[in-house]
């Protein structure tokens, strides 16, 4: 039983070796950016996405956000269009439906599968297109890259509903295939499931973990529009459109409706419905700090609710995904000018709690499925215990021993989370407009424990729109801007 022990050990050890690669980079990436070394955190991820693996897109978007900051327009909007090309090509069939001649896939777990982003995922790469064409002063291109994050907006649910179906029904699939032999007779994973997740113990250990409630989170058909709807994106192509004298309510209403509390919302949904036209306007967004993150959890399955699962299995392992937060980029941010007091910059979105709903939507297919994962894995290695149990011939035996092992190996090396995300999205996202001075010239300043940063800008004549992004407290503003005639 030594030498089994010590089998499985090491197999951990090599997949943890193996995983480590992946984050590895993840982590330099952003280590690079929360200092900005933007070109840095750019060029590893374009070396990881040139691979074209099960990765790529994650990477493109790193590349296209990376770009952005290292203000480089052309190459974002590249990389960003690269990374829709794959979703394009996910569109057809979920990422859980292709490869059915992949054996054990999903009995694996999630990275065995490409990564197909989430539904921000997408809205933000189309938006994010259409605000680098806007600040090239492409309004063309723009506008239909807006109309692909606004459709994406509106099919987040759908979205998400097919690849959870997909993703049951291939493991539904799979879990057929499992040989006679490797099955505990009269096992029944889905009750086994069910009990695990109503079990009051387990349930608790993840909501202190994952801040995920089994019972209650998740739930597409109580999920309100402002749990997935981003203001943020709305808001902007409103300003927009409006400027560009092509409308522009539609969105500037979804954005009041899903901001509350800044006033500016309101105030331009008010104006743009009594046809004003602003004059020498500034809108001033901020993207500050680093969105929450994905990082792996490692538990056992609670093998009392097991029959046999005590006595017979080597390996009950399994691990889920969850967010951690990260800092804001500041303390606050203002803006003025000279003779005019300094105005504190509201917050238009929280881009952690629309990632929050995407984690709990992917949790209520992940959980179920890591438990099911992890039954079927255990009842390998029950049915081998129970017919080591029954065995009187000793070739026989060792044969099943070794198979029971190489069972409880494969079920150790199997067990990852998927942590792969867009991890450089903001943390929240702050907008306010003020009317540009007669001398055009503006400060914008963000706040750290008592320390200033200023950055002075130029408005020139006209309405304009100024994209501010701080990754970090230690990084300084990166500034964009664009003036419309």
């Amino acid at each position: 039983m030594r030498v089994v022990n010590l089998f499985i050990a090491l197999m951990v050890m090599l997949v943890l070796v193996g995983c480590n690669s992946t984050r590895d980079i993840m982590n330099s990436y952003e280590q690079n950016l929360v200092v900005g070394r933007y070109a840095a955190a750019s060029e590893m991820s374009l070396k990881r996405a040139e691979k074209k693996d099960s990765s790529q897109l994650m990477w493109r978007l790193l590349a296209g956000n990376a770009e952005m900051l290292n203000n480089q327009p052309s190459q974002a909007i590249e990389q960003l269009d690269l990374a829709e090309d794959i979703f394009q090509a996910n569109d057809a069939q979920s990422v859980f439906s292709r490869g059915m001649t992949n054996t054990k896939a999903m009995l694996n777990n999630d990275l065995s599968f490409d990564y197909n982003g989430l539904g921000q995922d997408r809205i933000f790469c189309c938006f994010y297109k259409g605000l680098e064409y806007t600040l090239m002063g492409n309004p063309a291109a723009a506008r239909t890259e807006f109309n692909r994050a606004a459709d994406h907006q509106e099919n987040w649910l759908f979205d998400r509903r097919r690849d959870i179906s997909a993703a049951a029904e291939r493991l539904e699939k799979e879990a057929e295939n499992i040989p006679a032999d490797r099955r505990v007779e009269g096992q029944d994973t889905a009750k086994q499931t069910m009990d695990i997740l109503t079990d009051e113990s387990f349930r608790e250990q993840i909501k202190s973990k994952c801040g995920y409630d089994p019972a209650l989170s998740g739930n597409l058909d109580m999920i309100s529009r402002s749990g997935y709807m981003n203001a943020y994106m709305s808001h902007f192509v409103g300003v927009f459109r409006w400027l560009n004298g092509d409308g522009g309510r539609g969105y500037l209403k979804d954005a009041r409706d899903l901001c509350t509390t800044n006033l500016v919302v309101k105030e331009d949904l008010a104006a743009v419905e009594s046809s004003i036209r602003p004059q020498n306007a500034v809108w001033i967004y901020v993207e500050d700090g680093l969105c929450a993150k994905r990082e792996e959890w490692r538990l056992d399955l609670p093998t009392f609710l097991i029959p046999y699962a005590n006595r017979y299995v080597l390996y009950a392992g399994m691990a889920l995904p969850y967010l951690v937060s990260r800092d804001f980029g500041a303390d606050g941010y203002y803006v003025g000018a000279e003779r005019m007091p300094l105005e504190e910059i509201p917050e238009l979105q929280d881009v952690d709690k629309l990632l929050k709903t995407e984690y709990d939507v992917y949790m209520s297919g992940a959980l179920p499925r890591e438990i099911t994962r992890t039954l079927l894995k255990i009842g390998s290695q029950v049915a081998l215990g129970i017919a080591i149990d029954n065995s009187h011939d000793d070739g026989t035996l060792v044969t099943l021993k070794l198979i029971q092992a190489g069972i409880a190996a494969w079920a150790a090396s199997s067990t990852k989370a998927d942590v792969r995300c867009w991890s450089s999205l903001p943390k929240v996202v702050k907008m306010h407009r003020i009317q540009r001075p007669a001398d055009g010239k503006l400060v914008v300043v963000a706040t750290n424990h008592g320390v200033q940063e200023e950055l002075h800008l130029d408005i020139p004549e006209g309405n304009s729109i100024v994209w501010i992004r701080k990754t970090s407290r230690g990084a300084t503003m990166v500034a964009k801007m664009v003036t419309f005639p």
